[in-house]
Parts: structure tokens; sequence; C-alpha cells
């Protein structure tokens, strides 16, 4: 078999639910041996590191289980394989694929259409009210949280997201307290550009969207006011 040092990898986003597929090269390599992968939408959805380039640990969040997972394989099965399924270790679904770029192709082609298939774009592209507004939105919180300006105000920075058709909520895992950014129209865009630090009020409710924009062209969105739940 042609050993190749170029490899192709197809996973969807996990948190955006974005498709990509992405090639890389042995060459990749840091000088630390990791190789970082990022969705369009700042979301690192693959790491692959090895110490020795014989043995690779491949660390993916799961869009089936939402756990992280790390899967250990050999030069051989990442370098030398034609295709090699990445498998949910929990219910033992596919959850992409990594190997020959032809090879990867053909499938992303032959599965587009098969809804049993995580490869399967129908329902994720309309999934979102506004796809590439919520994708620049996702973009620029990741860019807030990247420079250490998403935290809370009780002082933890774990911060869990969860998407929506029109927004992401921000919950604290320390108090609960939750932030929603809305991602519908330009406006909800311009807002989050705006909003160069977010804090999530503790144990409140706080909320960052257009509705300074749209009261001025009389279409005012109830913007939710801090509430304390103590």
């Amino acid at each position: 078999m042609l050993i190749t040092s170029e490899r192709t990898v197809a996973l969807r986003c996990p948190l955006c639910g974005r498709l990509n597929v992405h090639s890389f090269t042995v060459f990749d390599f840091g000088r630390e041996h990791s190789l970082n992968f990022e969705c369009s939408c700042g979301f690192g959805f693959l790491t692959i590191t090895t110490t020795d380039f014989r043995d690779y640990v491949l660390q993916l969040p799961c869009l089936i289980c939402e756990n992280t997972h790390y899967i250990r394989i050999g030069h051989h099965e990442l370098w030398e394989s034609s295709i090699y399924q990445l498998t949910c270790p929990e219910n033992k679904t596919v959850m992409g694929y990594i190997g020959d770029e032809k090879e990867i192709m053909t499938i992303v082609t032959e599965e587009a259409h098969d809804p049993d298939s995580i490869i399967n774009d129908e329902g994720f592209s309309d999934y979102f009210k506004s796809p590439e507004i919520m994708y620049q939105v996702m973009k620029k919180l990741h860019a807030i949280a990247d420079r250490g300006d998403l935290y809370c105000s009780c002082g933890h920075t774990d911060i869990d997201v969860e998407v929506y058709p029109d927004r992401l909520e921000l919950h604290c895992a320390a108090c609960h307290g939750l932030t929603i950014v809305y991602a519908e129209n330009a406006e909800d865009l311009q807002a989050i550009t705006e909003a160069n630090v977010i804090e999530l009020t503790e144990k409140g409710f706080t909320s960052i969207d257009s509705s300074a924009f749209r009261s001025r062209n009389g279409r005012n969105r109830r913007k939710a006011d801090p509430v304390d739940n103590t």
C-alpha cells in the first residue's frame, strides 16, 4: 500500500453543526507534536497529539453524546489506511472520517443526502434562522472567550454554551447565571461585535440583542432585565 504524508478529516462541528473537511500533512505538526483544527465558527473540533509519530491521540468533542472523546490510533491507522472511521465509544455511531482525500470526498458526496449519516447536510443548513449570522456571532463569541473576557461576576470562567436556532445561551456552571446572545440579523451581530467583554450576572439573567437598534426602527424586541434568583 502506498504510504502518504497527507490525510483528510471530515467532521461536523459539535457547536454550530457545520461540516468541516480539512487536509493536513505530517509536517503540520508543531514543536509540541500537536495539531489543532478549528471550525469557521471558531470552535476547536479536533486535536491530534503525538510524542513519537508512532502513536496518536485524537481529542474531539462529540456531536452525538456531547462528551469529549480521546481516541488512540497507530501510525498505520492514521497514515496508511484508506479510511478510518471515528466512532463514538458511547453508542458506536460514526462521528466522522479520516483518511485518503479522494475516499473522503467520495463518502461526503455519497452520504450528503443519507438521513442516517453524520455527513448528511439536510437539516443542518436550515436549523438556524440565519446560518451565516449565527456562524459570525459564534466566531465573535469565541474571540471574546479566547481573550479571557467571557466570565461570570461570581468569579468563575467555566461558561457552558447551548445553541438554538436564533440564539446562544451562556450558562455559568457555578452559580447558574444566564446570558442570551441573539443571532438572527446583522444588528444582533453588531451588538456582539460591540460587546468587548461579556460578564454574566451572578445568579441572574441578561441578554445581548438588537433591541437598541430595533427600537429606532419601531421594531422593539423586549430586552431581558437582570433579575436576582436568590
